[in-house]
């Protein structure tokens, strides 16, 4: 997506989950920091 619309920076905002999700749900927000080709920017909430 970012290399096809010329983006310079990703923006992702991770969701905060529950233990058993943590456990048994993969992160997208990890998977997007892998496989981007353009740099990621992570904003944690509060």
């Amino acid at each position: 997506f970012a290399e096809k619309n010329n983006l310079d920076l990703v923006i992702s905002i991770p969701k905060q989950h529950k233990l058993v999700e943590k456990i048994f749900r993969k992160s997208s927000t990890r998977q997007l920091v892998y496989e981007s080709h353009v740099p990621v920017m992570c904003i944690h909430e509060e």
